[in-house]
């Protein structure tokens, strides 16, 4: 695919918007996205997997009469652009009126920040795929030295470069554009009982230069294979928890984001309604959406309707501050939008890791996956499988596996004891290790 040019996404964005009044539409937003990906998976020094795409789409948000329809598009000639766009007007006048349905307010459409938030590696704009083979060789050769005895060994890069411009009937023009790089190492091991464990560890970053070294990431899937080893599930009781912090974020994923979604709070199916200005978590506990973090991997200057992102507080010290409402379920809420979608969660951070946590604790259960399992976002209702270690008196006692923690999301918040020192760098949700009261955990 040909280097991404600002000028030229504007120019074809802009010729689309005008193609959509010509055809008689009221208002519409244009979003139009370019972006190249590069996969390749190796199994013990061979390719299992290679693919490189090359993508070009526009994201069309229509309003006629009152209505309105999202629809997209791959072809953008003059002939079947029109047509396309003929037939989505008379699906359009086929839908119920919804007045809840406008472009954003237009003082959420300006001023676009005026910041370099670093997004852009020009190593990953045309690909590292030459050297993906290498990089794959490493991360196993890394592993191999940890762990000879390893069943299979896997690693894999991707890279990709993306770019989006905005433009709407209201006259906002914006352009976001990032790179991305990704490395994963896989090894399976087997006990002396025949029974496999997996062990693996990923960066995810924006450029190539933030990735550990090779070796190095290849060797830590293999310990953190080789630490399983063993693995069984000890008695069902109480126990306090520590959650690693490689992990908090799919644990924050299930317990805030998606209960904070503005769609959930319209619809009454979230346990944080009417939860704004109240309590819900101990007064240590702060987290901010900062959309403006360099290199962050969920930075960007505005959302996927073309709001212009602002810091936002989420919880503060313990206080709900915030739902994340778009344009839609704001006016159907009557309320101010926020926005559509979090960019990066920051914490107040604590003073310990979360193996400082554990290996002080009188007694802890240290987890370092999540499997499977539910949430409930209406009534909190939280069901998991586990995997970590059992901790006594700051002694590790072995590793667990094939257990369950079932416990209430709200509860959990209100449980939280300590919030750690080391926030997952590969993530935009920047979460530490937390630590939490007694919770039934089910095993043997």
């Amino acid at each position: 695919m040909a280097i991404i040019v600002k000028e030229s996404m504007h120019n074809e964005a802009a010729f689309i918007l005008k193609t959509i009044k010509e055809v008689g539409f009221d208002a519409a937003t244009v979003s139009l996205e370019h972006g190249r990906k590069f996969v390749m998976e190796t199994q013990d020094g061979a390719i299992k997997f290679l693919k490189e795409t090359n993508s070009k789409s526009a994201d069309l948000n229509l309003f006629k009469d009152g209505r309105n329809g999202t629809f997209v598009t791959r072809d953008f000639r003059p002939d079947k652009l029109k047509n396309f766009l003929i037939k989505a007007r008379e699906m359009l006048v086929l839908t119920d009126a919804d007045p809840a349905a406008t472009l954003p307010p237009d003082n959420r459409l300006s001023p676009l920040p005026d910041i370099d938030l670093d997004l852009i590696d020009r190593e990953l704009v045309n690909s590292k795929k030459n050297a993906a083979l290498e990089i794959c060789r490493q991360i196993e050769a890394g592993a191999r030295k940890v762990a000879p005895e390893a069943i299979t060994v896997e690693a894999s890069f991707e890279d990709g470069h993306y770019a989006t411009e905005l433009v709407n009937s209201k006259g906002f023009c914006g352009f976001k554009e990032n790179t991305v790089a990704m490395v994963i190492a896989k090894v399976n091991i087997k006990d002396k009982n025949g029974k496999k464990q997996l062990g693996a560890d990923y960066d995810f970053v924006t450029h190539f230069s933030d990735i550990r070294d090779f070796t190095e990431l290849g060797a830590s899937a293999a310990q953190r294979g080789l630490d399983m080893v063993g693995a069984a599930p000890i008695a069902t009781g109480d126990y306090p928890i520590i959650v690693d912090a490689r992990d908090t974020h799919m644990l924050l994923s299930e317990m805030l984001m998606r209960p904070l979604a503005g769609g959930q709070i319209y619809r009454k199916l979230s346990f944080l309604q009417d939860k704004i200005g109240k309590k819900i978590a101990p007064d240590f506990l702060t987290i901010r959406d900062d959309p403006f973090i360099k290199r962050g991997t969920g930075s960007e200057p505005f959302d996927a309707e073309g709001m212009i992102n602002r810091p936002m507080p989420v919880i503060e010290k313990g206080v709900l501050k915030n739902y994340y409402f778009n344009t839609y379920w704001a006016n159907k809420m009557g309320c101010e939008p926020t926005t559509g979608s979090p960019t990066n969660w920051i914490f107040d951070l604590g003073s310990r890791s979360g193996k400082e946590m554990a290996e002080k604790a009188e007694k802890a259960i240290y987890i370092t996956d999540f499997n499977g399992g539910n949430s409930n976002p209406l009534t909190g209702d939280f069901s998991k499988g586990i995997t970590g270690f059992l901790y006594e008196n700051g002694r590790l006692v072995q590793p667990i596996a094939n257990m369950n923690l079932a416990c209430n999301l709200g509860q959990m918040l209100l449980d939280l004891e300590e919030v750690g020192n080391d926030p997952f760098k590969c993530s935009s949700i920047k979460c530490p290790s937390l630590r939490f009261k007694t919770m039934k955990v089910a095993g043997k």
